[in-house]
């Protein structure tokens, strides 16, 4: 299965950011020019089955491009050994510094909804149950997405990174991504009396349906919608057939700075289960041309 950052929708997304795409060994390298550095490079979830003669055609890649500094995320490898060694042959060096989450949990939505709901701490049953028995409403909204319920998300979502001291994206930015993975984009809002409480900005790619953005105001910690929020979405990308449900990202001690107040939506996200995933170490390489 291909991560959607190797997506064209996330290509068309980057692009709206200034990043040009070139089609490279294992996926896409994704690139930008910034004053005085130069063209800087990413390259997210690359798939290298093959490193000892990829990572060479990718060195290759760096070098037409003129790429001066590029961040490597391979996805897994089934020879992790001679990907060390690739890499490490060919200039690059370990990092303390990801840009896609690097610890992740992934629920196999190919099980029942019952063996679903025997994955569910006791906390989350019970917030899950709250919400319910006071009446908080679940609506789903489909691609073309109404503009007043993506503000209404986004409101909940500047709250939420502002509670967690974390980075903020533009309402431009979501509302393009929206337009862009149309189809395979999905909106879950929780409220109650009429006044948002919680919601999942929701992407799926390749029959993996992610959590990709996650939002709750104080409402939500009183009547437990945000846990009903999540679980709602984890039924939804059920019933549309996909196979995996991605939370994206849980903290990582490997990279704890690039974690840094990740540790309360980690412990919230373990409440439902899922499988710990640990992706392959960061890698960059920096050369002069």
């Amino acid at each position: 299965m291909v991560h959607y950052k190797q997506s064209k929708e996330w290509s068309q997304y980057l692009a709206t950011l200034g990043w040009k795409t070139k089609p490279a060994t294992g996926g896409n390298l994704y690139y930008r020019s910034l004053p005085l550095l130069g063209n800087l490079g990413k390259a997210p979830r690359l798939i290298l089955e093959k490193p000892a003669s990829q990572i060479p055609q990718l060195v290759d890649d760096l070098k037409k491009e003129k790429i001066r500094l590029v961040t490597l995320e391979p996805e897994f490898s089934n020879q992790p050994k001679l990907l060390h060694h690739a890499l490490q042959n060919n200039g690059f060096k370990p990092t303390n510094h990801p840009l896609t989450p690097p610890l992740t949990l992934i629920t196999n939505l190919n099980n029942d909804e019952n063996e679903l709901k025997k994955n569910l701490h006791t906390l989350a049953q019970r917030q899950i149950k709250k919400a319910r028995q006071k009446n908080i409403l679940v609506s789903t909204y489909r691609w073309p997405i109404p503009a007043e319920q993506l503000n209404d998300f986004y409101q909940l979502a500047c709250q939420t990174a502002d509670r967690q001291h974390c980075f903020r994206e533009s309402f431009d930015q979501l509302i393009n991504k929206a337009n862009l993975f149309k189809d395979k984009c999905f909106l879950v809002m929780t409220s109650c009396h009429d006044q948002p409480a919680a919601g999942v900005f929701l992407l799926i790619h390749d029959q993996i349906a992610y959590y990709h953005h996650a939002a709750s105001g104080l409402l939500a910690h009183q009547t437990g919608a945000a846990y009903l929020a999540a679980w709602e979405t984890i039924n939804l990308s059920k019933k549309l057939g996909c196979q995996k449900f991605d939370f994206e990202g849980i903290y990582d001690p490997r990279y704890p700075k690039y974690c840094t107040g990740w540790q309360g939506f980690s412990e919230f996200k373990k409440k439902f289960g899922g499988e710990e995933l640990e992706y392959p170490k960061v890698w960059r390489r920096l050369s002069m041309f």
